[in-house]
């Protein structure tokens, strides 16, 4: 059984003498008179899940992070987007477009 260890009740006196011998104590005590309730703990599958879950969700981010800074340089050098291109999927044509605005510049083609 996997208990929550803020879910055992205990005083300040056990507190201030923590040992292994007063806590499987308390531990016994507590699960004798049926206070400890067993917390869930998901299966290896259901944790890939969640993991590929959370990179999916990351890797999103960062891609929205690095639009959002292509599009912050191309206004500090005062390229303004044509209405055409500027929503929020990125064609191969914008992309094409962004590389030809750059080409226009020698520094600018570095950054």
């Amino acid at each position: 059984m996997v208990v929550n260890p803020a879910d055992i009740p205990g005083t300040d006196k056990e507190r201030r003498s923590k040992t292994d011998k007063v806590d499987a104590r308390k531990l016994a005590t507590h699960l004798a008179a049926g206070l400890l309730n067993a917390a869930h703990v998901p299966s290896e599958k259901l944790q890939k899940e969640r993991s590929l879950i959370r990179f999916r969700k990351k890797l999103w981010g960062d891609l929205c992070r690095a639009k959002n800074r292509l599009k912050s340089e191309l206004r500090f050098q005062g390229i303004t987007i044509p209405p055409k291109y500027d929503n929020a999927h990125w064609s191969h044509n914008f992309l094409h477009w962004i590389e030809e605005q750059a080409m226009k510049d020698e520094d600018l083609q570095v950054t």
